[in-house]
């Protein structure tokens, strides 16, 4: 379910923090509830620590973030709760960030140099692409709209297979076409000077 809250300049803490209890009691059932948006600059960003298990960490998205979250938050409940009893409200937010306007400085206080383990989830950039692909490409999935939006036309055009009885709007060769004309992938290749 991650970020379901709509962001506008002007809000809050406690209007977001309302807006999202809202949203994950089921008290808003619109369409608007489940906008995808991208996080406004002073939101929390992917960058987590602990002081108490001294880790700093950056969780890129796409990369197994959300189970890296869950396994964190039942690390600080000390047994109290497995990570598949979390709510998402304690997935995504029971764990200290690094604030986005301020993390340079107060990276500094919690590096190897302090004694936190520091470290960087990553995942192979064609997998990434997959997982993209199967989770926003599916019919029905409310990014769909802005994917249509943006991309419809472009992506129709691309399309060469029937994609009436399949569970995906568009199929993958489409999806990575589409990419081909806006980003550049670069795959790793195995060297010996990095092992």
């Amino acid at each position: 379910m991650a970020r379901r809250l709509i962001f506008t300049k002007n809000s809050t803490f406690d209007e977001l923090k309302k807006l999202q209890q809202a949203t994950l009691t089921a008290k808003m059932n619109d369409d608007k509830s489940c906008t995808p948006v991208l996080p406004i600059k002073s939101a929390k960003n992917e960058n987590f620590y602990s002081d108490k298990f001294k880790y700093s960490m950056c969780l890129p998205p796409k990369t197994g973030c959300t189970n890296w979250q869950r396994g964190l938050v039942a690390l600080l409940k000390n047994g109290e709760k497995t990570p598949e009893d979390l709510s998402d409200y304690e997935v995504f937010y029971d764990l200290d960030r690094f604030n986005s306007t301020d993390m340079k400085k107060e990276r500094a206080t919690r590096g190897s140099a302090e004694g936190y383990l520091t470290l960087v989830n990553t995942r192979h950039p064609l997998a990434r692409l997959l997982s993209a692909w199967h989770d926003k490409f599916r019919k029905g999935h409310p990014w769909m709209k802005y994917i249509e939006k943006m991309y419809g036309n472009i992506l129709k055009k691309l399309e060469k297979r029937d994609m009436t009885l399949e569970k995906f709007t568009y199929s993958f060769e489409a999806f990575m076409e589409l990419g081909q004309a806006h980003y550049v992938v670069v795959i790793p290749v195995e060297d010996d000077r990095f092992s």
